[in-house]
């Protein structure tokens, strides 16, 4: 009986200790997920990071053919855009200024403006049709999100 009993014991003990580390990197990696967040009245719903990509590095210039994008990035030391520099865009944030310096110099687009926090994004993307922002999930639940939409990648 005390044989059983201790198998018993063990494998919830195995139970508990292989399920738990996996919720909680699940839940680590939703928070840690990129959002994107664009103007209220823009009807795009759906955004892959290849997409968003495109459209950081000024490959993608207008909405739908019409409405100018208008970027807004988070600094290089934020959570977010090391997520944005590091998995999405795979280039250093050096890199990506010194490529939109050049863009920019070449009459290619305007220099993504930097936002200090996700309430920010919130207010600046709120005011401009074309606008286009980043942040993390877990930034996008703790701001009022009012006037934008918050498109998860996939």
């Amino acid at each position: 009986m005390n044989a059983r009993l201790a198998k018993s014991f063990l494998a919830v003990v195995l139970a508990v200790l292989v399920c738990t580390p996996q919720s909680a990197v699940s839940q680590q990696a939703d928070a840690n997920q990129l959002v994107v967040v664009l103007h209220a009245r823009n009807p795009t719903r759906r955004m892959t990071p290849e997409q968003l990509k495109n459209i950081m590095l000024g490959n993608v210039s207008f909405w739908h053919g019409v409405v100018p994008l208008k970027l807004f990035v988070r600094p290089s030391n934020s959570p977010a855009s090391q997520v944005l520099f590091d998995k999405i865009i795979e280039m250093p944030a050096s890199r990506f200024n010194e490529q939109w310096t050049a863009r920019q110099l070449a009459g290619q687009g305007i220099t993504p403006v930097v936002l200090a926090t996700p309430e920010q994004v919130v207010a600046e993307v709120a005011k401009v049709p074309g606008a286009v922002g980043i942040m993390l999930q877990s930034e996008a639940w703790n701001v009022q999100l009012t006037g934008v939409s918050v498109i998860p990648l996939n």
